[in-house]
């Protein structure tokens, strides 16, 4: 999902894992400032990516979401 605050403590109240990609913007940084302090406080839960890495290199969010489902 993304990084909207809304969005974030939806998928906390339902605890539920995600794989965040907050949106990246030229005014402001909320999203990313939502997302790395979801991660910091519930690492189990929410895991960050980067817009951009994956632009750079798709496989890398194929590679994160095979790393999580192979520590079940």
């Amino acid at each position: 999902c993304r990084a909207g605050a809304g969005a974030l403590f939806e998928v906390k109240f339902f605890n539920k894992k995600c794989i965040i990609i907050p949106l990246m913007t030229h005014t402001t940084t909320h999203q990313v400032d939502n997302a790395n302090a979801m991660a910091s406080e519930y690492p189990e839960q929410f895991h960050v990516i980067a817009q951009s890495d994956i632009e750079k290199d798709p496989a890398a969010l194929y590679e994160l979401i095979t790393n999580l489902l192979d520590k079940k």
